[in-house]
């Protein structure tokens, strides 16, 4: 049976599931993820059950921990050309102690239950096994999505998403995001100024996120700079050349510089 792993160390899809599995892809290529711990899904079904030695095996990893973290899914099969699961599972966010990351890996696990039904409709009959990514949480000033082809018409080039605070505002389309359009050669073909009047922030008493008005100055500019841009357009080609295909990236900008979230095989183009 697989144990925790750091994620430069996981190399079993089927073990610590899709997200792990690229997310440790992209460390060992020296891309910048935050650090995180891989929980194999037949370990974390042991928490859930409350299983004495892993739950005191997590009690000595929370202890190593860098508070805030994220707690995040990586079901086995979830980022697979054939069948994304993109948005089908939870996200905890701003995980502050122990006993926290140990009610937000339930709650994740949790989450498998209402994805069987899409994976039926998939044609896909096994259950989900449940991994788990537990990450450092970034705290960005700005931060999106990415694509390397147009995610609608399938067009050459690289279509970059994002607005002010935490991503998931953006995921889960609590603002219009702006938008920037760039060719197969890294030229910028258009921006596109969104509806970014409000932010996610972590909550600042900890567990879980907050809403915060953006000021009328930052929400009326681009949310990205020409050089972030273009950074942003590199870590796209090189996240493409890894995966040998399509790349759909999720991506943060913090005062210590460019992240990349979560990295999965683009699906579902034009």
């Amino acid at each position: 049976m697989r144990s925790p792993s750091k994620l430069a160390d996981v190399d079993d899809e089927r073990a610590y599931g899709g997200k792990a599995h690229f997310l440790g892809m992209l460390t060992r290529a020296d891309i910048r993820v935050p650090d995180g711990i891989a929980l194999p899904a037949e370990w974390v079904q042991r928490v859930v059950d409350g299983e004495a030695a892993a739950l005191t095996e997590l009690a000595s990893i929370s202890a190593g921990l860098r508070w805030p973290v994220s707690v995040r899914s990586s079901a086995v099969g979830e980022d697979s050309r054939e069948a994304s699961h993109a948005g089908q599972f939870l996200t905890k966010l701003n995980v502050c102690s122990a006993d926290e990351l140990i009610a937000a890996i339930g709650e994740v696990h949790g989450s498998a239950a209402a994805a069987n039904e899409y994976r039926q409709r998939s044609d896909i009959h096994e259950a989900v096994a449940m991994g788990i990514v537990v990450q450092r949480m970034v705290l960005p000033r700005v931060a999106g999505v990415m694509f390397t082809c147009d995610p609608v018409t399938g067009d050459e080039g690289v279509v970059i998403e994002g607005s002010w605070g935490l991503g998931e505002a953006v995921v889960s389309s609590l603002v219009v995001p702006d938008m920037f359009r760039l060719g197969p050669d890294g030229a910028l073909v258009e921006c596109r100024l969104g509806e970014k009047t409000v932010m996610l922030v972590a909550a600042p008493s900890g567990g879980g996120t907050v809403e915060r008005d953006v000021e009328p100055q930052l929400a009326a500019i681009p949310c990205l700079s020409d050089a972030e841009v273009a950074d942003l357009y590199m870590l796209a080609l090189r996240c493409q050349r890894l995966l040998g295909g399509h790349a759909d990236v999720e991506w943060a900008i913090d005062d210590d510089g460019l992240f990349a979230l979560q990295c999965r095989p683009a699906t579902a183009i034009g």
